[in-house]
């Protein structure tokens, strides 16, 4: 008679089969040349293989293997960017020795903003609301935030505003919108649209007031104290236009500028410090077209 063995324990392993696979897009609405994160969220699992397609022949098939999976979580599996208008349907396949699944998205990819030009009114004085015209030169759709920007003749920011623009088609891919402009005198509208890195810019001068005096007579008048300290004092005076930006240097040495914008607006006697935080301003509109400046 035979000994019989005992039964022996054996370990069986079931591997977990693939459930609840979720694929999420940063963006699913972008323009052409603009790229999304693309991220998937899957139960516990292991021994898992995903296979990653863009939807797109420029960006090759990514694999990916992930060992084991312990808890609910996302993933960020990599970035897909689009150099075309159009719709796509980016797919992430996961599978393992149990089962496989297969997840898509869409994603519209819309042209461009169109490169465009600005206009905008020449206005007599200020607070007067000028018109800015913004035409795309291109007939493409668009919809998207404007920055615009008025820099005067020193490449110093004045004012900026913030427009949502739409250039379609039934506006003629033109938009007209309104500016205060509070600034005298020759200056620039600089106007910026569109996302990286399909940005698009575009400027036009334009003048507020009369043309600025370029031929202005300017001329020493005297010193005198005042506090016990000595003003240089310079007579300006203009026969033509609104003024000029006034701007005095000693020895090649720029000592401050003043904004014709500055003294317009404000009280016909005036003291200021300059940016160095010692010097003093003080000028005096003498009359409508002439004024007197001193320096200390």
């Amino acid at each position: 008679m035979c000994d019989s063995m005992p039964l022996q324990p054996y370990l069986i392993n079931i591997q977990p089969s693939i459930r609840s696979l979720d694929i999420e897009a940063s963006k699913t609405i972008i323009k052409s040349g603009q790229t999304i994160q693309l991220s998937i969220s899957l139960e516990p699992t292991v021994d898992l293989t995903i296979v990653f397609d863009c939807g797109t022949p420029d960006v090759p098939l990514e694999i990916i293997y992930i060992e084991e999976i312990v808890e609910y979580k996302s993933f960020i599996l990599g970035n897909c960017t689009y150099s075309n208008a159009g719709q796509y349907q980016p797919m992430i396949s996961a599978l393992n020795h149990i089962n496989s699944m297969n997840q898509t998205i869409r994603i519209d990819v819309e042209p461009p903003l169109s490169p465009f030009q600005v206009e905008i009114e020449d206005r007599p004085d200020t607070n007067q609301f000028a018109l800015v015209t913004i035409h795309a030169l291109e007939r493409i759709n668009y919809e998207g935030i404007f920055t615009l920007t008025v820099i005067n003749n020193f490449n110093e920011k004045n004012q900026s505003k913030t427009e949502r623009i739409q250039l379609f088609q039934s506006n003629n891919f033109t938009e007209q919108i309104y500016m205060n402009i509070t600034t005298y005198g020759r200056q620039i509208l600089h106007v910026q649209g569109g996302d990286p890195p399909t940005i698009r810019e575009a400027q036009v001068a334009f003048t507020v007031g009369t043309e600025i005096t370029t031929k202005p007579q300017v001329f020493i008048v005297n010193s005198f104290g005042l506090v016990n300290e000595d003003f240089i004092w310079v007579d300006v005076q203009w026969t033509n236009g609104i003024g000029f930006d006034v701007q005095i240097d000693f020895d090649q040495e720029k000592k401050f500028v003043l904004h014709y914008g500055d003294f317009i607006r404000n009280s016909f006697n005036r003291t200021v410090k300059v940016n160095d935080g010692v010097h003093l301003i003080h000028w005096k509109r003498i009359t409508r077209q002439r004024l007197q400046i001193g320096y200390r």
